[in-house]
């Protein structure tokens, strides 16, 4: 006879999800959430700065995720416009 475990997994849960249009200059400063964020680009280009000072460059249908906690600075090209799918979670 064998004995099954369940595990019971603990699900995100989901605080915000916006889809949003940048027409202007965001502020330039770094700053950290209590939750997880997701940014997928949809249209546009933009760079996350860690406080560390490692960049990472996104653009069109890139995805990048900030851990909770992890100071970051947002920098925005809005010259194009800049269109992006945004989802804060807590796991």
């Amino acid at each position: 006879m064998t004995t099954r475990h369940r595990t019971k997994l603990a699900m995100p849960q989901v605080v915000t999800i916006n889809r949003l249009f940048y027409q202007q200059k965001y502020p330039d400063h770094f700053h950290s959430d209590a939750s997880n964020e997701i940014l997928h680009i949809i249209e546009g280009h933009m760079v996350l700065r860690l406080q560390s000072g490692k960049e990472y460059s996104a653009g069109k249908n890139d995805t990048l995720f900030i851990p909770h906690g992890v100071l970051h600075k947002d920098i925005f090209d809005i010259q194009g416009g800049l269109e992006v799918f945004h989802i804060n979670f807590k796991w």
